[in-house]
């Protein structure tokens, strides 16, 4: 969703590529700023079809952003996170993403317009420290950590599972559903990295009512 948002559009190139040169070398302006924006932009640009930002596959990406954004504003608030009324390194996961979205110009506005509340979550989180809270047990989760789950089963596992068995049989591209709609890009070896661990974590994990959890929001079956 980021790398989608960040290259896709002219307007988000122009003032993505300027800002990361202007953060990395604070000290370019003019001319050499600008040769230097639009070589990162065109480097940028050019890697979209590796991480599966293609044409095809825009209306998935962003249908599973507006969805997400759904999700969160059914329970975002000053003090309210995934998992009770403390930031969990779930709610910093999401943070990575959404930090940058909340800054990019077509993301930022999408935010701003349909789900405020989930825009000045965002910005909030990033001055979380100092927060004490108690956590939900998982009798008592907040009906958006299954919403999310759900998500998770739609949209990211199945893409994870795909890809470690187009990984294993030698194939150079992954072809899956998600959501119902066809989905390709090429094979992406980190993610090999975070399904094995998602998988080691969880035959590794001693939490009663997790793996009902898991089955219940159609997680389960990508896991085991």
């Amino acid at each position: 969703m980021m790398f989608h948002y960040r290259w896709d559009l002219e307007v988000d190139q122009e003032y993505s590529s300027r800002q990361i040169i202007s953060d990395n070398t604070p000290g370019l302006r003019g001319e050499a700023l600008a040769k230097a924006a639009r070589a990162i932009r065109d480097r940028q640009v050019s890697r979209m079809p590796l991480v599966g930002c293609t044409p095809q596959n825009k209306p998935i990406i962003e249908q599973g952003f507006h969805e997400l954004l759904r999700i969160l504003d059914s329970f975002v608030t000053r003090d309210e996170y995934l998992f009770g009324t403390r930031p969990s390194l779930a709610d910093f996961g999401l943070f990575g993403q959404l930090k940058t979205l909340a800054s990019d110009h077509t993301p930022m506005m999408i935010m701003r317009d349909t789900v405020p509340s989930v825009y000045d979550w965002v910005r909030r989180l990033e001055d979380s420290s100092g927060i004490e809270g108690e956590w939900h047990g998982i009798a008592d989760m907040r009906p958006a950590v299954g919403d999310i789950l759900r998500f998770c089963a739609t949209y990211y596992l199945p893409f994870l599972q795909a890809n470690a068995f187009a990984y294993a049989n030698a194939e150079d591209q992954v072809s899956v559903s998600l959501a119902g709609q066809p989905y390709a890009q090429p094979i992406f070896k980190y993610q090999l990295k975070c399904y094995s661990r998602l998988k080691a974590l969880l035959a590794s994990a001693n939490a009663p009512g997790l793996r009902e959890v898991l089955a219940d929001t159609g997680c389960l079956s990508f896991l085991e």
